[in-house]
């Protein structure tokens, strides 16, 4: 299902027709307006603006009836303390052993709608008021467009992470206080921003002097490799824990790249992206693969067996982007950790 997906999202890119999901040059910021103490969401509410994917929107009280698009995303509504709020969750490309183990027991609670990608159709017969996800949810192939769910009455929320050209940490913490912004429960959203930082400056001033690690971000595919640009929160992820993506001098977020050209840039350490999918090989079956290429023994990091799994919803925009750093980092660097 990811193979596919990734697929269609590099044709799309490619051709540029994808309304809204082509990352922009700029991070874009929100506009809010309203208090920014802490309050109930049962409380008094001032309206806020939200701007996301060049959409704006305007709420005038805290969506009541919530779907979250993987969980990732629910984890995220929970930190926040808005599990009472969400209805269903899609799971996408994610598993729920890949959130934080505080936060399974009440991921638990929650309605599956769909193990896999959610049906426009689907998504609106729970009758929700508010959706979230990342921007390839949101293509009429999948789980439909903001325009279909605006038309029935449902507000979206797109992760930025996932169509801001070089998207960094900063738009994960954008996400983050945006939700503390619609929710009004910005107190707990500053308080999850300011411990991601704490976590990710931490590593970065272990490795921020060292000399970087040339890493293959391996996303999927068999022959044509799909793998990140320069463009991709994952590849700045990558760099922040000590490495260096061996395709950074690439523009776009997922690219396809050859065996050929992998084998050229000689990376030391391959990092491969597991996620669920239909009928495809998980994080193990990609290490199988790549090892079992006869043209990829010389490369050091199969000739060493420096490979590392990483869950993709940890890596893509997430609460767990910081400890996704941590994790890089001391694979990377072991010596310092």
């Amino acid at each position: 299902m990811k193979t596919k997906l990734v697929s269609m999202i590099l044709a799309v890119v490619m051709t540029f027709s994808l309304a809204g999901c082509v990352p922009t040059s700029t991070t874009p910021s929100a506009s809010a307006t309203g208090t920014s103490n802490e309050k109930s969401t049962a409380t008094s509410y001032e309206p806020v603006t939200i701007t996301c994917m060049q959409r704006t929107t305007t709420y005038k009280k805290a969506p009541e009836r919530v779907i979250a698009f993987s969980f990732s995303t629910a984890e995220m509504l929970i930190a926040l303390g808005l599990k009472d709020k969400i209805v269903g969750i899609a799971t996408t490309h994610t598993r729920i052993e890949d959130v934080q183990e505080k936060y399974t027991s009440d991921l638990k609670d929650i309605p599956i709608l769909a193990d896999g990608i959610l049906s426009l159709e689907g998504a609106l017969k729970t009758n929700p008021d508010f959706c979230i996800g990342d921007c390839y949810n949101f293509m009429a192939k999948n789980s439909g467009t903001p325009e279909d769910y605006n038309k029935a009455g449902v507000n979206v929320y797109i992760q930025e992470g996932t169509y801001v050209k070089g998207a960094t940490y900063e738009n994960t913490y954008n996400d983050i206080l945006n939700l503390g912004k619609i929710f009004n429960v910005q107190d707990r959203a500053n308080k999850l921003v300011e411990e991601m930082k704490a976590k990710i400056s931490q590593v970065e001033s272990k490795v921020g002097n060292l000399n970087p690690v040339s890493a293959f971000i391996y996303d999927s595919g068999e022959g044509t490799l799909q793998s990140v640009g320069r463009d991709s929160l994952e590849s700045n992820i990558v760099n922040a824990a000590g490495g260096k993506n061996i395709f950074s001098d690439t523009e776009g977020h997922y690219i396809e790249v050859s065996t050929e050209s992998v084998i050229e840039r000689n990376p030391e350490v391959i990092i491969i992206l597991d996620f669920f999918d239909e009928g495809g090989k998980d994080g193990n079956g990609k290490a199988a693969y790549l090892k079992g290429l006869p043209e990829m023994a010389n490369v050091p990091a199969i000739k060493n067996n420096r490979i590392i799994v990483i869950p993709y919803a940890n890596i893509t925009p997430s609460l767990e982007n910081s400890s996704v750093t941590e994790k890089i980092a001391e694979y990377l660097h072991p010596d310092v950790f």
